[in-house]
């Protein structure tokens, strides 16, 4: 269920990307209202077509019976993830440009301390799967709703809707590339797991799914930490070459050649 939601998320979650890196024209509040606009336009159509495919994945994913019909369940609750993800893209898009990660990093934070003391009262409790998928939502919403009370309580402007039909444009392309990108990645790591499954069962799935996870971890704390300064940090000195090639020289990324 979180593999197939995922895709769902990594397709929806390029338009983010693309607000925080686009910096041809246009002012910070305009590109974040577009990535909310784009990321919504992409999560409405994946959510209305959901119900011509989704039966069919989940029939090759568990079979029919009980455990195909507990997994159409929670993937029908995890795709609620799309829409409260949706609902923060805006405050995300916009501290992110702004440089002021902190807020970014605390919400973080907030999520990952609520969506697993969450899990194991529910788990406690008996809800099983449904309570973990539960606690991600409460999780998610919680964080959103942190980045926005940040953002309203930040000076500066904070609305500009008036967009342009070129800014419309780099957006959309800017947000092809970015899931031409991470599209592949993400299902290149998540086939392993679907193999397991297929060849061993869940169980043995589970095992490989935890092991897999935590060789990961040094990886996955590096990549929230850089990334989360990198990606803004980089884009605002794009033009730079000196400045970025200083920056990936100190960070241990060797240099790197830019042309713009």
């Amino acid at each position: 269920g979180v593999i197939v939601a995922g895709i769902f998320s990594v397709i929806t979650a390029c338009a983010e990307t693309a607000g925080v890196v686009g910096r041809s024209g246009g002012t910070h509040p305009q590109y974040a209202w577009a990535a909310v606009v784009v990321r919504g336009v992409a999560t409405g159509g994946l959510l209305a077509l959901a119900p011509l495919f989704l039966p069919a994945v989940v029939h090759l994913l568990a079979g029919r019976g009980s455990a195909g019909e507990e997994l159409m369940r929670l993937v029908h609750v995890l795709l609620w993830l799309l829409v409260i993800d949706l609902g923060a893209t805006y405050p995300r898009v916009l501290l992110q440009r702004h440089l002021r990660l902190t807020p970014l990093a605390g919400a973080g934070l907030l999520q990952i301390i609520a969506h697993v003391g969450l899990s194991v009262v529910l788990l406690r409790l008996g809800y099983g799967a449904m309570g973990v998928v539960t606690g991600a939502l409460v999780a998610g919403g919680l964080s959103g709703a942190f980045l926005w009370s940040r953002l309203l309580a930040s000076p500066g402007p904070r609305w500009d809707c008036r967009i342009g039909a070129d800014l419309w444009r780099r957006a959309v392309v800017s947000t092809a590339r970015v899931l031409a990108g991470s599209f592949v990645g993400y299902l290149n790591g998540r086939a392993s797991n679907l193999l397991v499954a297929g060849v061993l069962g869940p169980a043995a799935m589970s095992f490989y799914g935890m092991a897999w996870s935590a060789s990961r971890i040094p990886l996955w704390i590096l990549n929230q930490a850089l990334g989360l300064v990198l990606v803004p940090t980089l884009t605002h000195v794009r033009t730079d070459t000196e400045r970025v090639e200083r920056v990936l020289g100190e960070g241990g990324f060797g240099r790197v050649y830019l042309a713009h």
